[in-house]
């Protein structure tokens, strides 16, 4: 949500946001681990699955599943690979460093992060109105003390 946030204060039409949104969901997508391995990601890349929040919540949800998990294959060919630890399959991915509390830290941080990045945006751009000022008091020329008076005993 803050990231949604952030996006539609920052765009000069919010409405653009649903339109831009998806494609950084994509990215957030491609960096997650699921799609592409850690290890296949170009260097110059890299960088960037640090600030997918989908990579933090698939690893920390890939841990929790496999982790001491164990798989019976049957009916696998020949030619098939078959993990039969939980362990196993997070090596392939590259998860079997991961700590949940630390990735539900992580998610914990972004959430802040990009809420305040987006009332931060929120007030930097935030609409400009004109000062309030008193209006100046009508006066009823009869009257000698110059006391307001109502705009309905002044027209009528």
């Amino acid at each position: 949500i803050g990231i949604g946030l952030a996006l539609s204060v920052s765009l000069s039409k919010p409405e653009m946001a649903g339109q831009i949104a998806p494609a950084i969901t994509v990215l957030f997508l491609m960096f997650s681990g699921y799609f592409l391995n850690e290890s296949s990601i170009p260097v110059f890349l890299r960088w960037f699955k640090y600030l997918s929040f989908v990579r933090y919540a698939f690893q920390a949800l890939a841990v929790n599943e496999f982790r001491g998990a164990n798989f019976h294959c049957r009916g696998a060919l020949a030619d098939e690979v078959c993990l039969t630890k939980g362990g196993d399959v997070l090596k392939q991915l590259d998860f079997d460093n991961v700590h949940i509390s630390n990735n539900l830290a992580i998610l914990a941080a972004m959430i802040l992060a990009f809420n305040a990045l987006a009332l931060t945006i929120f007030m930097v751009r935030r609409p400009r109105f004109l000062p309030f000022s008193t209006p100046k008091a009508a006066t009823s020329p009869s009257s000698k003390k110059g006391l307001p008076v109502s705009p309905a005993v002044v027209l009528g």
